[in-house]
């Protein structure tokens, strides 16, 4: 498992981004529903607590210019931004915010859903990158193909835990996708990241 960045504190304010008035983006976003609104924060709630990660996400307010939340959640049916291709969702964080808002410039994290990727997976997939976890694919003992593509690797990373299969960070799915949450290794790189409170992500033995 692929880590790369921890929060301080470790309770990350998040909200909810509907349209902004004289919006200073060229991102258009859509109206949040209440219905979607309470199902993200369910599956973000119960997947990341403060005793399974160390980490959990607290707010789930709509967004307000000059609010204190560290990470904007915007959605939009139909994909607006076409470098992105079909994708279902993306998040960014920290010195990989490629795509910083203009609206809410104290948000260090970002992310985007777009149409079909409102669901549990997915969610729970991006906020995994919110947490600080890359994908698993790229692990160096990955065993999982994308389209015959070279992995990517740590571009900022710490370092890396046993690879894992069934983490939800990895595009080869073990199991199944709709419904699946954090794995047990997902869980355990994140305590060791949060509740274990390791110094240095590179000590012998720890992480390899």
């Amino acid at each position: 498992m692929f880590t790369w960045r921890r929060w301080r504190p470790e309770a990350v304010k998040v909200c909810f981004a509907n349209p902004v008035q004289n919006s200073k983006e060229d991102y258009r976003r859509s109206v949040w529903k209440s219905q979607d609104k309470e199902q993200v924060r369910r599956w973000i709630e119960d997947e990341f607590t403060a005793s399974r990660t160390g980490i959990h996400f607290v707010g789930f307010e709509d967004c307000v210019l000059g609010d204190k939340s560290k990470v904007v959640i915007n959605y939009r049916p139909k994909n607006a931004l076409k470098w992105l291709g079909g994708t279902r969702a993306s998040a960014s964080v920290g010195v990989q915010l490629i795509y910083q808002s203009k609206d809410f410039p104290g948000a260090s994290g970002v992310v985007h859903f777009f149409a079909g990727g409102l669901n549990k997976s997915t969610v729970v997939h991006e906020f995994g990158h919110i947490a600080g976890l890359y994908h698993e694919h790229d692990h160096p003992h990955s065993t999982c193909a994308i389209g015959g593509k070279t992995k990517e690797g740590m571009k900022w990373g710490f370092g890396y835990t046993e690879y894992d299969a069934d983490s939800i960070m990895s595009y080869c799915n073990t199991r199944r996708w709709d419904d699946r949450g954090l794995s047990a290794g997902d869980l355990f790189t994140l305590r060791l990241m949060y509740i274990d409170d390791i110094d240095s992500m590179t000590s012998t033995g720890i992480l390899r």
